[in-house]
């Protein structure tokens, strides 16, 4: 998720008060310097806009999030987040990746971030200017197309 110098403490306190009760994990940028820095013309663009992560458990749990949270959030202003999938109007955004660090060698030979594919191998967990979708994920089947404003830059169709 994203949010802009003015409104970042509004929205951590929403997303706050939403996930502690509920036990989904998430973090944070710890303040405003830091929030700045994601948000800066020259910010790493895998990470440019990130300002709170949250952690589903699983696809069905995604989508109670972004739907609940969507509401909460619906159109608050935020910087877009190039890695990511939008989602709504908000400063919700979506993207398949790890959230444990695990390491793989890429096959440039650097050491990197690291997802399991399909065959449980690990490869790298690809975090560049652009939505991607790994070859063996299937997006969620409640992503409709009218919640996605981007769904042109993807590789699979909108719908399920």
């Amino acid at each position: 998720m994203s949010a802009c110098l003015d409104n970042a403490a509004q929205i951590l306190t929403d997303v706050w008060e939403y996930c502690v009760p509920r036990r989904i994990p998430f973090k944070f940028l710890p303040g405003r310097d830091e929030l700045l820095l994601a948000n800066a013309k020259y910010a790493h663009r895998g990470a440019s806009g990130k300002f709170v992560p949250i952690y589903p458990a699983d696809e069905e749990q995604l989508e109670q999030i972004l739907t609940e949270l969507g509401t909460v959030l619906a159109d608050r202003p935020g910087p877009y987040i190039l890695s990511d999938l939008r989602w709504g109007e908000g400063p919700l955004y979506v993207r398949y990746g790890a959230f444990a660090e695990r390491y793989c060698v890429s096959p440039a030979g650097e050491v990197e971030l690291a997802i399991e594919d399909g065959g449980g191998r690990l490869v790298p967990d690809v975090r560049g200017p652009t939505f991607q979708v790994p070859d063996w994920v299937e997006l969620p089947g409640f992503t409709d197309g009218t919640r996605w404003p981007d769904c042109a830059a993807r590789r699979r169709p909108c719908s399920g």
